[in-house]
């Protein structure tokens, strides 16, 4: 394999990124946001999103990718949190090009570039550095291979270990997080939530099999921080991640240690309901006549049964259900107090 250092990779990649987008066809002022690799270090490759829809963007972004990129489609949106931030990744095919971004979820472009597939890098042209971090945390384990990876305009080194470890690496060699950890996965993929409500639960009291967030009260959301400490002020977060509500949009959910319940808030900050488990004999008759009405041949699955409560002390009930004799047809429903569905998914 013939070498190559670092740099001469990095200048001809620039070279190819302002030659292949010029500011005329882009319709961005290089000058006036950050570009480069992770610039601020906002963002770790070892993040997952949550996907998101196009409606759930805020409108500034929405806007701008609109006013710069007439025509333009959406091919991935992809919603981030970031040691307490929400950011977002979106990826657009504009004029047969398709081109990365990511954003402060105030609309501010942090950085931007082409979709760019990863490139070999020979192990004798990796940053002292990074040799040096493997060999004094991973002394007795062969890289298997090494490779510069790019997403939203910015740039890592990716590191495989022989055991298969992967490492992530700024430009510089500094250390970013290991995909193998999940320290660093925010996204659980477990759908849950409510309309108010979770649409996907199972038995392990809505986390799933979800590669949770575990988080402290010193590393989480500021809205939330602020929320805990005049409501719950003795309490200790245990777990926060992003939930799909049913009906589509995105909350946070966060899991206190021993309590009961789990708080759910929009990804504005705002406060939602909280959530708490109840039986079957806490619902409401309206309700309890409601499935009787509407799901004939239906049975409330277990005790998969919820109670949300909102600041203004009204309540809604999620319910799963289950056809007689066939537990893989199932219904998540919400109800309001008087029995009404509030929103019903598969």
């Amino acid at each position: 394999m013939t070498k190559f250092s670092f740099s001469l990779l990095l200048m001809g990649a620039l070279m190819f990124f302002f030659a292949c987008n010029p500011e005329d066809n882009l319709g961005f002022n290089p000058g006036s946001g950050p570009l480069g690799a992770n610039p601020n270090g906002v963002f770790t490759p070892c993040e997952d999103g949550t996907d998101i829809t196009p409606d759930d963007l805020p409108d500034e972004i929405r806007n701008f990718l609109s006013e710069n990129y007439p025509g333009f489609s959406f091919d991935d949106i992809e919603q981030y949190l970031e040691s307490g931030t929400v950011r977002f990744g979106i990826e657009i095919e504009y004029e047969n090009e398709e081109i990365e971004f990511y954003f402060e979820s105030d609309g501010s472009l942090i950085s931007f570039g082409d979709d760019q597939s990863s490139q070999m890098v020979a192990i004798g042209d990796l940053p002292a550095s990074i040799l040096d971090y493997l060999e004094a945390n991973f002394p007795d384990i062969p890289i298997e291979e090494a490779e510069i990876d790019f997403g939203y305009g910015m740039s890592f080194f990716e590191i495989e270990l022989a055991d298969g470890t992967e490492l992530y690496f700024s430009e510089d060699g500094s250390f970013l997080c290991n995909d193998n950890d999940g320290d660093d996965d925010d996204d659980d993929e477990d759908d849950n939530g409510g309309n108010n409500g979770d649409d996907d639960d199972d038995d392990d009291e809505d986390g799933g099999n979800n590669g949770d967030d575990d988080d402290d009260n010193n590393n989480i959301p500021a809205f939330i921080y602020d929320y805990l400490q005049a409501n719950y002020p003795n309490a200790q977060v245990d777990d926060i991640d992003q939930e799909r509500l049913c009906g589509g949009a995105q909350a946070f959910e966060v899991e206190l240690e021993n309590e009961n319940i789990k708080l759910y808030f929009d990804t504005d900050g705002n406060f939602l309901f909280s959530a708490s488990r109840i039986g079957e004999q806490d619902l409401p008759q309206a309700v309890m006549d409601a499935i009787s009405n509407e799901y004939a041949g239906y049975q409330i699955h277990g005790n998969h049964i919820k109670e949300f409560l909102f600041e203004d002390g009204s309540k809604q009930y999620q319910v799963e259900l289950e056809l007689f004799g066939n537990d893989d047809d199932e219904i998540q429903v919400l109800f309001s107090e008087n029995g009404s569905i509030l929103c019903s998914e598969d």
